[in-house]
């Protein structure tokens, strides 16, 4: 393949000079800064590479140059009109294109109250909340431990100690589809649906009916996972596997956070076709409480709707952002 390098010297300052290198091969343009030793060429020379490079070419150099690097071309006077008021497109072009990178971080709502309240007030502002989901894991620590309601399922890997009355041993074992154990000298018992806070007092009352007197410990060695599905205005619905004693923010996150055209005030939860939860992230955000993040059960449906009505407040308050309402709020309660 062969490469032509063409260089076209402008002058930007009283400093320094810099050089747009037209690297043409096959399909692509890139643009370069090169050192003050670049070979000058005349205007015509100028004006038919202008004229000779494709408007797709023309566009690929503004999307992969830096913006600043075209906005500081500065032609000089004996250049011809032409070109100069070719320079000039290409300026006005590539101020378009950082414009529109700087707004891609905006959501359409920040972006129709940045427009309606032109401001330096509300340049900034953002919808509340959204941004737990950039910080968020869904890894689980290895040193994570259920909470007592987390109830006992198929797939769960039980460490049992048992020894007294004759009775001696350590057996490891997992609970099965029909939500039961095998333990050695013991038998079958089944568990599933038993509070990991309750699994021992359950054991042992299944055990005293074989042999008394038997001391018991137990501890999980390995969680099981469950499904859910995450649906509604969130970055990646679908079926989602998540540890089991997730969460309904773990199971957001699972899909990848909420999306800003979505609620985080009326999040649904799901549960054998019925309407279990509804979900308030602010209660978290705001007060640190996490009423209502109830753990994941398999099976279990999330469900992100539309967002609700909002109001923004900037200036001189605590947090300045884009608040959404769910019943009539005051001036008074935004500012708190």
């Amino acid at each position: 393949m062969t490469f032509r390098f063409l260089f076209t010297r402008f002058a930007v300052s009283s400093r320094s000079l810099l050089a747009i290198c037209f690297i043409l091969s096959v399909s692509y343009l890139y643009i370069a800064e090169t050192g003050a030793g670049a070979a000058a060429m005349s205007p015509q020379q100028i004006q038919q590479i202008i004229q000779n490079t494709p408007p797709d070419q023309i566009q690929q150099m503004l999307q992969n140059a830096p913006p600043g690097q075209i906005q500081q071309i500065t032609p000089e006077q004996n250049i011809p009109s032409q070109e100069t008021t070719t320079i000039k497109k290409l300026q006005e072009e590539t101020k378009d294109v950082k414009v529109m990178k700087e707004k891609v971080k905006f959501s359409s709502i920040e972006q129709l109250y940045q427009q309606k309240y032109s401001s330096t007030l509300t340049e900034s502002l953002e919808q509340y909340g959204y941004r737990i989901f950039e910080s968020s894991t869904d890894t689980l620590s290895n040193l994570a431990i259920p909470s007592d309601d987390y109830l006992i399922g198929p797939g769960d890997n039980l460490r049992i100690r048992f020894w007294g009355s004759g009775k001696d041993g350590a057996y490891s074992t997992v609970v099965s589809r029909e939500g039961t154990i095998d333990v050695p000298q013991i038998g079958i018992l089944a568990i599933a649906g038993t509070p990991y806070g309750k699994l021992e007092q359950t054991l042992r009352n299944e055990v005293e009916k074989y042999v008394q007197g038997v001391n018991i410990s137990v501890s999980l060695a390995e969680l099981r996972s469950v499904e859910v599905y995450v649906v509604g205005e969130v970055n990646r619905p679908g079926l989602h596997l998540v540890p089991a004693f997730s969460t309904v923010i773990g199971g957001l996150i699972a899909g990848d956070g909420v999306k800003k055209s979505g609620s985080l005030r009326a999040i649904k939860l799901f549960r054998s076709g019925d309407l279990f939860q509804v979900v308030d992230l602010y209660t978290l955000l705001l007060h640190g409480s996490r009423q209502g993040d109830v753990t994941l059960q398999d099976g279990d449906v999330l469900f992100v709707p539309r967002l609700g009505p909002t109001a923004a407040i900037a200036g001189a308050t605590i947090q300045p952002a884009i608040y959404e309402l769910t019943t009539e709020t005051s001036v008074a309660d935004l500012l708190e």
